[in-house]
This record gives C-alpha cells, structure tokens and sequence, in this order.
C-alpha cells in the first residue's frame, strides 16, 4: 500500500508539498517486505495502568522471536530460539527460526515434529466465534496439520483437539492454503495450533480469523 497527499502548509527538503508513505518500506510492490498490520478492540489499560493488547492473534507472521533456554529435554530449537506468543506442545519439538527475505527480522518456521500454538484472544474475553478461517503459506516434503484446542471458557478446561485439515506437501515453493473449521458447541474459547506430522515442513503466515457463516 503506497500513500501520497499533498500538504499545504509544510514543505519537505525537496521543496516540494508532498509527503509519502507506505506499510512496506517504500517498496509498494514487494510483499515480502509488507508489514503485518493488526485490528483490534478499543484500548483498555489494568488497574496498575499497563496497557491491555486487544489484538485476537498475535504474530502471525513469525517474526518476533525470543530465546527459550528452558525448553524440556526432548524439545530442540535451533539457537534456542521459538516464536513469541506461540506455544509449543508434543512428546518431541524439533524446530528451526529461518531468516528471510530483506528485513533482519523476517522469519518462517522450519519443523520436523512437535506443535505450535496460542490462545485466540485473551483468556479474558467472551467465548470465540463459531466458524474460523485458516490461512497459512507451507512448503517443505511432509504433512502439516492445523488443530483447534477446544477450553470451557470458565474455568479455562481442555475438552477436546479437533483437526481442521491436514495438508500434504511435496515442494520447496511456497503455497497458500486455505482451511474452514466449524466448532459444534457455543460458549467455549479456542485455541490455534499447526503441527508437523511427518517429515520436514516449513509454515509461515498462519492467521486464524473469525468467520461469520455464509448467507
């Protein structure tokens, strides 16, 4: 997205009343350097004035990291980095952060086993929405599967794992899938996950959104 407005009362070095601006580093044309940009509620702050993050998914794109020098035994990552706001479960996790692209914070997903997840809003919020659409770009030789950790919303208790799809993958081109998942019980939160089933896959750009259903 590239945006340019012509201003009256401020004149930039060049002299001349423009001002421009992108969301992808002044290269409207390669997404690969497109930022991700998030919608969420009215800002909120905690008693103790910290500030309340109303954003329903978090880092979808992989691109903040953080280092985890406490991770179990039988869980591997490479320079001991995972992706923030992600969870990891499974008997083994064996994952890699691979940088890419142009910026020096451009990540995707390498992994041989094990799963990823988070919470689809803060446990706080009203139970989720019913239907949800599961976009992610993969490639790699294995299979990928995207779950959906079912809780009571309150108390927060673990009823159920359903599968929303798995997905074959035999390239080393990336693709975009597409997934709808449709939960059979009102009244109760959610979580996100993808796992590695077999094989080596690679996952990036994993957004799972709230759908109303179709008219």
């Amino acid at each position: 997205m590239l945006r340019s407005r012509h201003l009256t009362s401020v004149v930039v070095g060049s002299g001349v009343p423009l001002e421009s601006s992108t969301w992808s580093l002044g290269s409207p044309h390669d997404v690969a350097v497109f930022l991700p940009v998030h919608f969420g509620g009215a800002r909120a702050v905690f008693q103790s004035r910290a500030e309340v993050d109303p954003r329903l998914w978090k880092n979808p794109s992989f691109n903040r990291v953080v280092a985890r020098t406490n991770l179990p035994p039988s869980y591997k990552a490479a320079n001991a980095l995972v992706p923030a706001h992600w969870s990891l479960s499974g008997a083994t996790v064996d994952l890699e952060m691979v940088p890419q692209g142009v910026q020096a914070e451009d990540y995707f997903v390498k992994m041989k086993s094990g799963t990823l997840y988070q919470h689809y809003g803060p446990w706080a919020r009203e139970s989720s929405p019913n239907r949800f659409q599961i976009n992610f770009r993969a490639k790699g030789r294995g299979e990928v599967e995207a779950l959906v950790f079912v809780y009571t919303h309150a108390p927060h208790k673990h009823l159920r794992s359903d599968s929303a799809g798995k997905v074959t993958l035999d390239s080393d081109d990336w693709a975009h899938y597409r997934l709808d998942y449709e939960k059979p019980d009102a009244g109760v939160s959610i979580s996100g996950a993808m796992r590695c089933n077999s094989g080596e896959v690679c996952i990036d750009d994993v957004f799972f959104t709230g759908a109303e259903k179709p008219k």
